[in-house]
């Protein structure tokens, strides 16, 4: 199984999967001039780049049948996006709380020194601000 992040630490928004194929997307090689000056690339390397991407595409497509498989239909990759350990408040939507999430409320004192105006919201009392949450524990 696919994942992204641990249960400790998940601070991939979005992750792009490519073939590895576009390894050799001139893209990803501006520091060229740089291995070409090391002697660790030959100094025609640039101008080969696409010709060895085509060579890869080529034998990823041949290889199935090379090794006497079909090929496999092409399918949308998905990674479930996993929770780091540890407890969660949001914002309460006004449609509710998803699946899974429980209700919860913060209070919190509003001193007139940091406000010009002190919140009244419905359910708070004056100098109060009540916070609708949902909270869930992911372990």
């Amino acid at each position: 199984m696919l994942t992204i992040g641990d249960m400790y630490s998940n601070d991939v928004i979005a992750k792009t999967l490519v073939t590895i194929d576009m390894a050799l997307n001139s893209e990803y090689w501006q520091g060229l001039p740089f291995l070409v000056s090391q002697g660790v690339c030959n100094s025609d390397a640039n101008g080969k780049l696409s010709t060895w991407q085509n060579n890869i595409i080529q034998a990823l497509k041949l290889y199935p049948g090379f090794k006497g498989l079909t090929p496999p239909a092409d399918s949308k990759l998905a990674m479930p996006l996993t929770w780091p350990y540890g407890t969660y408040a949001l914002p309460k939507p006004t449609s509710g709380c998803p699946k899974g999430w429980v209700e919860g409320t913060r209070t919190q004192l509003q001193s007139s020194s940091h406000s010009a105006k002190p919140a009244h919201p419905p359910g708070g009392a004056k100098g109060e601000l009540l916070i609708h949450m949902e909270i869930k524990e992911f372990r």
